[in-house]
């Protein structure tokens, strides 16, 4: 008994907490729930957060895109069931004007009821699939083989009648000479060729002439 109660004395002099390991415990486990549980919501405010910035982001402009295409071609025929071809290195189409298409590097060809075609060359165009026109810009130059070579810097082309019209300077190149003007206009299926606005011609001498001459 006296080995017991000296044993049961001398438990005051421990630690507290040596006494109660069990409350000691508990506490601790307390503390890591309350450690999980803050945790938990910051992450919970966190995704919270993340996911109304996403609902609150403003719809992607749809406008602001456009379809690119490369290397394109349009394939026609005109009023006189006469085929038409025009090809580019690009085309561009902006969703707000479906019906207007930004060309780069343009060429292609027009065929004339007699048979005989029309070259076209120009650096930039927008074709207008409403009204079937042409709008070049940039080095134009239209070919007719064997007739003339004319060359502008801006010119609108209706596919549908083969009709070229423009106000710029013109440069037209023909066998017996060249002939300027500050506009143009080309209908009834290249037959009737009008030059307006300060017309110049320069004719040149044939060899024949020239031989005829000496």
């Amino acid at each position: 008994m006296n080995v017991k109660t000296g044993e049961l004395a001398a438990r005051p002099d421990q630690p507290r907490w040596y006494q109660r390991p069990v409350v000691v415990l508990n506490w601790f486990a307390v503390a890591l729930t309350v450690g999980l549980f803050t945790t938990f919501l910051w992450q919970a405010g966190m995704f919270d957060a993340l996911f109304r910035q996403q609902l609150t982001k403003p719809p992607k402009d749809l406008t602001q895109e456009k379809v690119v295409v490369k290397s394109s071609s349009l394939k026609g025929f005109d009023d006189e069931n006469q085929p038409y071809t025009i090809e580019s290195r690009s085309a561009t189409q902006d969703p707000d004007k479906p019906n207007l298409i930004t060309l780069r590097a343009v060429s292609g060809e027009l065929r004339k009821a007699s048979g005989q075609t029309v070259s076209i060359q120009a650096d930039n165009g927008l074709y207008d699939s409403h009204t079937k026109t042409l709008d070049l810009s940039g080095d134009v130059r239209i070919v007719s083989p064997d007739r003339f070579t004319a060359r502008m810097p801006t010119a609108r082309i209706t596919l549908e009648n083969k009709e070229l019209f423009t106000k710029d300077h013109v440069v037209v190149t023909l066998k017996t000479g060249d002939i300027t003007s500050n506009g143009l206009k080309i209908v009834d299926d290249g037959k009737n060729i009008t030059f307006t606005n300060r017309v110049k011609a320069k004719l040149r001498r044939t060899a024949n002439k020239e031989n005829k001459q000496e």
